[in-house]
């Protein structure tokens, strides 16, 4: 994926920026989320946290 970014950086560096902020942004507020949750509840994460999980996948 790093590659793909540095091959069309050139003709796109916007577009590259923007999904790198983005993902950065999205990164933080999860772990925020985590974090914040295993604080209130002890050490549980719900097993709806994981519903997600179907479309990372289907990214990848």
């Amino acid at each position: 994926m790093i590659a793909l970014a540095r091959k069309i950086y050139k003709q796109y560096p916007l577009t590259i920026l923007f999904t790198a902020i983005s993902f950065g942004i999205i990164w933080g507020l999860g772990l925020w989320k985590v974090f914040r949750e295993i604080g209130i509840t002890g050490s549980e994460v719900g097993a709806s946290w994981f519903q997600i999980l179907n479309a990372f996948l289907l990214f990848r």
